[in-house]
């Protein structure tokens, strides 16, 4: 039996920019030139994984974003079909604008996950989710912005 939502929305499960044609060649030249030198130290699976990741973000930057729906039940946190339960979620945070949740979990990889907001949600979030876990204020880390800058 799936728990009723407490708050339940709808949004593109990440914000889609349009990559030009010379994003996607920078970044095959960078991966190329990255695979050239690691394969010249002799660290062929290195240059091997590099090739097939830059392969695979320009294949993934072409695809739109789908529509899931997210909810807050009693259990944890609802991203489609995948539940992120309280236990494992150490924090949250909502940034100034009001666009996007961040809980901080207690996973090795990627511990910190992004999930976007439709504005007007989220004072109803927030109330739900400090009854469960605690807020923090939003600080944003470098790699983020690295991240945004490069337009990931």
């Amino acid at each position: 039996m799936i728990d009723s939502p407490l708050v339940e929305w709808q949004a593109p499960e990440y914000e889609h920019r349009e990559r030009s044609l010379d994003w996607q060649w920078s970044m095959g030249l960078a991966g190329l030139l990255l695979a050239v030198i690691f394969f010249y130290f002799g660290n062929f699976l290195f240059a091997l994984v590099i090739l097939l990741s830059v392969m695979v973000i320009i294949i993934y930057s072409r695809r739109p974003p789908q529509e899931i729906t997210f909810a807050i039940t009693p259990k944890g946190l609802r991203a489609g079909k995948e539940l992120y339960p309280f236990p494992s979620i150490k924090s949250f945070s909502v940034t100034k604008d009001n666009k996007t949740l961040v809980i901080d979990s207690s996973r090795a990889f990627l511990p910190r996950i992004h999930f976007p907001l439709q504005p007007d949600l989220s004072p109803q979030v927030k109330q739900q989710l400090k009854r469960f876990i605690k807020e923090e204020e939003y600080e944003e880390r470098f790699l983020d912005a690295v991240a945004d800058r490069l337009g990931f």
